[in-house]
């Protein structure tokens, strides 16, 4: 809220000097005096577009999110914004340990909800199935918190986090098995 009040008397700034730069050039009187006509033009083009940008801003610094999704109910109707849904997946999916970072991305398309949810995973085995598992992990979380229908959960793998030290020690335990087992065989 502090840089909503900051950027609103920012804004107010200029719009306040957008006007008295058209007001100092069509009646000059301090600054102003002896300009060209192009000039003039120039500085009423400039501050007029720094006004009506700054309107601009007014309107939409103060607005809501609107991206909400509406479901009727019998006292009346209830709605579930679009980012606490996304939060809610991010969450789910930031909870899997082998998921290091996650962002989400949500429309709502004729009452459902569409999700786009990209990854970082660390090096896990078979990651199209644990892909899979989250898949239905988040589509059954916010079913059943928030009652929604959802209609897709794209999962995007932007990056593959390679950790060496890991896959060397599921290497040397497998090695250790194996000679184990080769050991016991010999043996009987």
């Amino acid at each position: 809220m502090v840089w909503r009040g900051i950027f609103f008397l920012a804004w107010l700034g200029m719009m306040v000097l957008g006007g008295f730069s058209i007001y100092e050039t069509i009646f000059p009187k301090y600054i102003l005096n002896d300009i060209s006509i192009p000039m003039k033009i120039v500085v009423i083009t400039i501050s007029a577009f720094y006004i009506v940008v700054g309107i601009a801003r007014f309107l939409f610094l103060f607005a809501k999110d609107e991206r909400m999704v509406i479901i009727d109910s019998e006292k009346g109707n209830l709605g579930v914004n679009l980012s606490a849904i996304e939060n809610l997946a991010k969450g789910i999916a930031k909870s899997q340990n082998y998921i290091s970072d996650a962002s989400v991305k949500s429309k709502v398309k004729g009452g459902n909800v569409k999700l786009k949810i990209s990854i970082t995973s660390k090096t896990v085995k078979d990651l199209n199935l644990q892909i899979k598992k989250l898949q239905d992990l988040v589509v059954n979380e916010i079913q059943l918190k928030t009652g929604l229908d959802i209609e897709s959960v794209d999962i995007i793998t932007k990056k593959i986090i390679y950790n060496s030290a890991e896959i060397n020690e599921n290497v040397e335990d497998k090695n250790e098995k194996n000679f184990y087992s080769a050991e016991v065989d010999m043996n009987e």
